[in-house]
């Protein structure tokens, strides 16, 4: 699964990086981990519901 965020909060731009030993991407400034292994279509949709898909085949 992929998700994508906008990096920037209060004109602030955060830094993450990938931790390949527990799945999670941790935060450059905080030290917080953040696991996005877990969720589903319909959370995401139910508040974004203008999300659009990316779909390859079409040019």
């Amino acid at each position: 699964m992929v998700r994508a965020f906008d990096p920037v909060v209060d004109g602030n731009i955060l830094q993450f990086k990938y931790n390949h030993q527990n799945n999670t991407i941790v935060d450059m400034h905080k030290g917080s981990e953040w696991n996005f292994e877990e969720g589903f279509w319909f959370e995401w949709v139910a508040f974004h519901p203008d999300t659009e898909l990316y779909n390859p085949n079409l040019n």
